[in-house]
């Protein structure tokens, strides 16, 4: 189908759009698309543009055009990410708000989805924003990646290639009850990270307490090139593992596992100061004991580590009650870069917070499920 017959399909349109839409006639303007030109696009890139499986708008549905983000983002109550894009450098952009009913002026509480498209001199990029419950999943695609930024979990897939760009990467996630994909196409493996690291608003006060000043995962354990598999074997149950491949054998360096959602928490860290980040995980088990395991490359050979501590030491545990597995939560707090050990008493629940691995004890990692 041609640009002509698409601007076709809709009413009203006037013949000089049409005829400014053809390609010899149009000129990349800066946030000053016209309306109808931007509805062709985004009528093209929603049939069939997205690499994940974005949903599609039922026919009842109303939508709204604009390049003004501020005129959309000033009926919303809450913070939403697509105001941390710079839109000022951009060549020019696009936007797409599906709602419900068809009258304005819109009413956040109304909203389905909302599509902003960017170009810029060195990539172009989409966020697409669901608030009706959808999620973001992928289909034949690997997860390369998955970053915690504070109480967020992400995960990034990659796409396939396009003739104007090597890398086509998307970033899944969640954040304040909106689900949000994250879409780039670049020749820069970096950006992505530089993306996410923009929209979700982390300055480099929070950067230096949350990653270290920069993103986490720039590699596991040493290892830059490595994928990760996310399973979900029963309801609830998250299983993550890390691979890289030796030899051209693939070999798990890591699982980590839990109930929650979106999953378990994982981060990435230099804690013994050798230059090579540890793997620390926050896991949940099915009784809802709460453990804290650290992965680190020990000259080559992956260990896994684990807290060892006597419940009857009563110099350690004043005054527990219960010291059942499931009534000691451990946790790896990264914004203090501390673990703690909690654990019952007659009034309430007391901590004990441990600056560094000493506690921990080490043995070789063997993948056992």
């Amino acid at each position: 189908m041609n640009e002509k017959r698409i601007l076709e399909l809709f009413n009203n349109i006037n013949e000089e759009y049409i005829e400014e839409a053809r390609p010899q006639n149009r000129k990349k303007r800066k946030l000053n698309v016209y309306p109808i030109a931007i509805a062709a696009c985004l009528c093209l890139l929603a049939i069939g543009g997205f690499g994940l499986s974005y949903f599609m708008q039922s026919s009842d549905d109303e939508k709204y055009y604009t390049t003004n983000i501020e005129e959309i983002l000033s009926v919303y109550e809450g913070k939403l990410l697509a105001e941390n894009i710079s839109y000022d450098s951009a060549n020019d952009t696009q936007i797409l708000l599906c709602y419900t009913g068809d009258d304005l002026p819109l009413s956040s509480d109304r909203w389905q989805t909302l599509s902003v498209s960017a170009s810029y001199e060195d990539y172009d990029m989409t966020l697409n924003c669901a608030f009706n419950g959808e999620t973001f999943t992928a289909s034949d695609e690997k997860v390369i990646d998955t970053i915690q930024y504070g109480d967020t979990t992400i995960q990034i897939y990659q796409g396939e290639t396009t003739p104007e760009f090597e890398l086509t990467y998307y970033a899944v996630f969640e954040y304040q009850n909106v689900c949000y994909e994250l879409k780039t196409y670049s020749n820069d493996k970096e950006r992505i990270y530089e993306i996410l690291q923009a929209v979700l608003g982390v300055n480099e006060e929070d950067a230096e307490s949350s990653s270290n000043g920069e993103h986490d995962f720039t590699d596991v354990l040493g290892y830059s090139d490595y994928h990760v598999t996310v399973d979900q074997n029963m309801p609830g149950f998250i299983i993550q593992k890390y691979y890289i491949e030796t030899d051209g054998v693939e070999k798990c360096i890591a699982q980590i596992f839990g109930y929650a959602v979106p999953g378990p928490e994982v981060y990435s860290r230099d804690l013994d100061g050798d230059g090579i980040n540890e793997l620390i995980c926050n896991c949940i088990y099915g009784t809802g004991a709460r453990r804290v395991y650290i992965y680190r490359n020990n000259d080559g050979v992956i260990e896994i580590g684990r807290l060892s501590y006597d419940l009857w030491d009563s110099t350690m545990f004043p005054g527990i009650t219960n010291m059942g597995a499931s009534y000691i939560e451990e946790n790896y707090i990264a914004e203090t870069n501390t673990f703690e050990i909690a654990y019952p008493t007659e009034t309430a629940y007391e901590s004990i917070i441990l600056e560094d691995m000493t506690m921990f004890e080490f043995e070789e990692f063997v993948e056992d499920f």
